[in-house]
């Protein structure tokens, strides 16, 4: 028998890719249900909902095989009964295992199989009068989170802290004008509100904010004489010579440009370049530095020191003004968020889990701070579900949030005999994006404390493929991808430290891994546009699909952009290819030109959308066909708002997509008619008359639509792949960079790497982190955030 639930049981499962984790699970529900434990006292927890449910499906589908099988009931009571207590004489038979399911199916409607996300949910709703939200709140769609953040930000940019606004503007657009400030700032500001929500309380050792201000002191007040005496100093310096006697051009320049810098206090030319580059990158009293081909050292070594000198006084004092601003800004977006939300009462699933963890609560009467709802003695009775057994799945997607929403509850099983059985794999852990850290993980397992197993043996993959995989991250620590990086190497070693290396549980199952080299990439490997790179990719899942007829392919890209470009190419060749999950609705043509329509109704100038719909059947059956019409796109325009008015989205649709079925085949008008359920809908959810339908336009940019059949070839992103199965599996994108893409929000430090933030400071280039670096605390928070990015970089190739 194995080690099987029983109440009491303290376990931490690290369980790899396809060891049976669902089934450890299962089993442990099963036993406890066994012992007579009733449905209500078991709460489990994943991180999707569907997950949920075929842990749900498990437990139901193998007690039933136990009720049926006196073999199968001799099997299941091997797996889930060892140590669990029944009573005296009782054989687990079919009879015993019928009685199991009997009692469980009567109370099915008490076992408590969900998300932690649906959790926090009921915990919201049931102390909804303490925490004061409005009767009957409801979870925000992505409509209303918009229109709430829009509201927010409207309410930002009337406050009366312009300083906050301006610097938060200054750290969005970062040295470049974007056309999309709204869209900037909100994504900025997100970011920060995730970061005061984690702040320690305010002290010595915990300065938030305000970190840059206290790290650096006070400024010079002969800050602007002092750069002109140097710039004097750079214009009369000598710049080394070549071997005929001539002085080094880029010398010559670079002494130049950071005169002219030093005058106007503009940087760029001594942080961003030359030896003041050098000097930065280089470790403290660092020997033997060249520019140019001559060393530098001496009375120029002096003069660049000098002038990195003045910079970090100049640069500091405007970071430290940057930072002060943003957590003005914070404070600000987060109480008009928080009244936007108490008055629609519209929440996010982040605002349940702030608020169940006591963040945006309003305080007791008698000023205290206040508890979070969680930690109460009558939480479980407000529930109605006295959980006592707690088994937590898929821990290492937790966020700190979650954590510390978590704790309170965890902590009333300290002391008692309930169950508390967290399964998780660190090396799976691909959500820090969304605030996921798998660092929870440890925490968890020392605090209750945990017995920890280990589950390497796959019951899915071949020895083949286990081979590939042991061989790949046996060898990343070595790998030359971090040869001059040795933060990277250290992270990168101590996350392989933690991969067991796994065991075939079918020895005789076949498989095949190939490593195909593609055609030359065009510019640098993680740009997108690499039109041969990507036929060839599709020319090959095309081989396969017409090799293999019968068989699965699951084709795994980077981003979602790409995922479409996947399945376009696949198109072009003709291999029917949809994406996991659904693919957009505006992958089909008439969807896209009624899309135009609605976008001329808006915008009658828009000429992308007027000469879109003059060129396709809409336009024909609308009588609009010469995009240069200005007069025909008003009046074109005018109709639609005023039918729209009437009418509403989903009576004008069906009467448009009935009217262009002819030039539309099957696939195509199932995606018309899709939109159209969409217009319906968006109709019942609209509080009022929408003149202007560029809401709607978003909504069904973004919507998704199963294909009627499941396409052989499924498209998706790695994160969109976690949990699915395949038969071949393509990867065209292993040549990408591991960590990639601009970081949004402030540089954060945290104590001890999971803690709470001690210390915030503005976002800022690798060089000007360098340039600072007499500030530890900033060099910590950059150096936490790209061990995180990393990590979650190797759990993704993992996956």
């Amino acid at each position: 028998m194995s080690d099987a639930p029983r109440p009491g049981v303290r376990e931490l499962i690290l369980a790899s890719a396809g060891s049976g984790k669902t089934f450890r699970i299962s089993s442990r529900i099963i036993g406890l249900l066994a012992a007579g434990e009733p449905p209500s006292s078991v709460f489990a927890s994943t991180f999707t909902r569907k997950a949920a449910g075929e842990i749900l499906d498990r437990v139901l589908l193998r007690i039933a095989d136990g009720a049926l099988s006196p073999a199968k009931a001799t099997e299941l009571a091997a797996t889930a009964l060892d140590g669990v207590a029944i009573p005296e004489g009782v054989d687990p038979d079919p009879d015993f295992w019928r009685g199991v399911l009997r009692d469980t199916v009567r109370e099915l409607h008490r076992i408590d199989i969900g998300t932690l996300d649906s959790f926090f949910v009921r915990v919201v709703r049931g102390f909804a009068n303490e925490l004061g939200l409005v009767p009957g709140w409801t979870l925000a769609d992505e409509r209303a989170t918009e229109l709430l953040r829009a509201d927010a930000l409207a309410r930002l940019f009337s406050s009366r802290d312009p300083a906050a606004l301006v610097e938060t503007l200054r750290a969005v657009q970062r040295e470049e004008v974007r056309r999309s400030v709204h869209a900037s700032v909100a994504k900025e500001i997100d970011a920060v509100l995730r970061v005061r929500h984690d702040l320690a309380p305010d002290g010595p050792e915990a300065p938030g904010f305000d970190a840059m201000a206290r790290a650096l002191g006070p400024v010079p007040e002969d800050l602007v004489d002092r750069c002109r005496a140097l710039a004097d100093a750079f214009d009369r310096a000598e710049a080394p010579l070549t071997k005929s006697g001539t002085p080094r051009k880029h010398w010559v320049d670079s002494l130049a440009a950071v005169a002219e810098g030093l005058r106007t206090r503009s940087w760029k030319a001594l942080t961003g370049k030359g030896p003041g580059l050098k000097l930065i990158q280089a470790d403290e009293d660092a020997a033997d530095l060249e520019f140019a081909s001559a060393p530098i050292e001496g009375d120029l070594r002096d003069l660049y020191e000098s002038a990195l000198e003045l910079a970090r006084l100049d640069l500091g004092r405007a970071l430290a003004a940057r930072g002060r601003a943003l957590g003005r800004l914070a404070e600000i977006y987060d109480e008009a968020w928080t009244l936007g939300v108490r008055a629609s009462g519209l929440l996010r699933f982040e605002d349940v889990t702030l608020l169940a963890a006591g963040h945006g609560a309003p305080p007791p009467a008698d000023g205290a701070a206040a508890d979070p709802v969680v930690g109460r003695d009558d939480l479980f009775y407000r529930l109605g579900s006295p959980s006592r057994h707690v088994l937590l799945d898929e821990f290492q997607d937790t966020s700190l949030l979650q954590w510390s929403a978590l704790v309170p509850v965890l902590d009333r099983l300290t002391g008692t005999d309930g169950t508390l059985s967290v399964v998780a794999d660190p090396k799976q852990s691909i959500y820090g994006w969304r605030g996921a850290e798998p660092a929870v993980v440890s925490d968890a397992g020392s605090r209750y404390p945990l017995r920890e197993d280990r589950l390497s043996r796959s019951w899915r993959s071949s020895p083949v493929v286990l081979d590939a995989v042991n061989r790949v991250f046996a060898s990343i620590p070595t790998s030359s991808v971090f040869a001059d990086d040795d933060g990277a190497r250290t992270t990168a070693s101590a996350w392989v430290s933690a991969f067991d290396p796994h065991t075939a549980a079918h020895q005789d199952r076949p498989g095949r891994v190939r490593l195909v080299v593609g055609p030359p990439l065009e510019g640098k490997p993680s740009r997108t546009s690499q039109p041969a790179f990507y036929r060839d990719a599709a020319a090959r899942v095309r081989d396969l699909h017409d090799a293999h007829p019968t068989r699965s392919i699951g084709v795994l890209m980077r981003t979602n952009d790409n995922v479409a470009r996947m399945i376009w190419e696949l198109g072009r060749l003709g291999v029917p290819a949809s994406e996991e999950g659904g693919t957009r609705l505006v992958d089909a043509a008439p969807v896209v030109s009624l899309l135009a329509l609605l976008r001329l109704a808006d915008h009658p100038g828009d000429t992308l959308a007027r000469y879109h719909v003059a060129r396709t059947p809409v336009g024909a059956r609308l009588g609009f066909t010469d995009e240069e019409d200005e007069g025909g796109a008003l009046r074109l325009s005018r109709l639609v708002r005023r039918r729209l008015m009437e009418d509403g989205y989903g009576p004008l649709l069906a009467e448009w997509a009935e009217a262009i079925r002819p030039d539309s085949d099957a696939r195509e008008s199932a995606r018309t008619e899709r939109l159209v359920e969409l217009g319906y809908r968006f109709d019942r959810g609209l509080r009022g008359p929408a003149l202007r339908v560029r809401e709607f336009v978003k909504i069904a940019e973004k919507e998704r639509a199963e294909s009627p059949g499941a396409d052989r070839v499924r498209v998706m992103t790695v994160h969109g792949s976690k949990g699915l199965e395949f038969d071949v599996v393509v990867l065209p994108e292993l040549h990408a960079e591991m960590t990639r893409g601009a970081r949004t929000g402030p540089i954060a430090r945290r104590a001890g790497g999971t803690g709470p933030v001690t210390h915030v400071f503005p976002r800022m280039s690798k060089e000007l982190v360098q340039l600072f670096g007499h500030v530890d605390e900033l060099r910590e928070g950059r150096e936490q955030e790209a061990a995180s990015a990393l990590r979650d970089a190797l759990g993704t190739l993992y996956v």
